[in-house]
């Protein structure tokens, strides 16, 4: 859905927008930091919309979790390519 905002459509479509290539420029050109910033401003939007609650301070523990494999996930689409 991000990828359709930030790509310029007008509404939402349940087919994909794009192919697999597409996202990945999209997120190489928007950059670790532009990523963290979409993601933070997703949050915040539906923390303040009430979709969602904060979680107190046992959930910075699940989010060293998700960031180990994120790392961990890079690691391994290095050692795949030649």
């Amino acid at each position: 859905m991000l990828w359709q905002f930030f790509s310029g459509m007008d509404y939402y479509e349940h087919r994909l927008p794009c192919d697999a290539t597409q996202i990945g420029r999209f997120r190489r050109d928007v950059g670790e930091e532009g990523l963290e910033q979409l993601l933070k401003a997703t949050v915040d939007a539906a923390v303040a919309m009430k979709a969602v609650r904060r979680l107190g301070p046992e959930a910075s523990q699940l989010v060293s979790m998700l960031k180990s494999f994120a790392r961990l996930a890079k690691v391994f689409e290095r050692v795949g390519k030649p």
